[in-house]
């Protein structure tokens, strides 16, 4: 799955060097798809101090394959361009929990946000990001699963809102067509498990676009 993701990443940047310089700049609204890697992190804290020895956790990571799309528009001022964005992302994670009674299946993921970037060249732009995500994420149960552990996680099958921050590279590759090279990261609000412990959510995305600007 990671040796598709990355043929499809160098396939974006080997269009971009190898087009012809576009005579665009990075202005005006846009519209995106996107492919690539989507990988989670959830895990159990246990809040106690433990007589000032900090915070002890535990859990588990998953990746897979994510499909998503992005709108946006931004405006060009010198070497530098503003924008605004939203988007989603289409992918689905199970990470089961050590004892395995208890999977958490993690969904798609909604963002919105603005970005700033330095234009290195009429057909390149350098940018950093951030703003709000959101992402579905549901606790399934086993066979395995106790009393306790169906009571503490129910609440926990909802969405969940966070923040992203990332930056990435975008390319002129033809006239109105431009590819893009991200990475950005997630983090969701904490969920209260019980009075000990807490369940903290995160991820992280490598992706690849090609988009079209008006």
């Amino acid at each position: 799955m990671k040796n598709k993701i990355f043929i499809i990443a160098a396939s974006v940047g080997v269009a971009a060097v190898a087009a012809p310089a576009a005579a665009q700049n990075f202005s005006g609204p846009r519209v995106e798809g996107r492919i690539g890697w989507d990988g989670t992190n959830i895990s159990i804290k246990d809040t106690r101090d433990f007589g000032g020895r900090g915070n002890f956790s535990s859990g588990s990571t998953a990746s897979d394959l994510s499909i998503g799309g992005e709108v946006g528009f931004d405006v060009e001022s010198g070497w530098l361009a503003f924008g605004g964005y939203a988007g989603v992302d289409l992918g689905e994670n199970d990470e089961p929990f050590p004892d395995r009674a208890v999977v958490l299946e993690t969904g798609r993921n909604f963002t919105a946000g603005g970005r700033v970037g330095y234009v290195v060249s009429p057909t390149v732009l350098l940018y950093a990001k951030g703003g709000y995500s959101n992402a579905r994420v549901r606790a399934q149960f086993t066979s395995g699963a106790t009393a306790a552990q169906r009571s503490a996680l129910a609440g926990f099958d909802r969405d969940r809102n966070g923040f992203h921050a990332g930056g990435g590279a975008e390319f002129a590759v033809a006239q109105s067509f431009y590819g893009r090279l991200d990475y950005t990261h997630h983090k969701y609000k904490d969920f209260q498990v019980d009075a000990n412990s807490e369940l903290s959510f995160r991820r992280n995305q490598v992706t690849a676009a090609i988009g079209y600007r008006f």
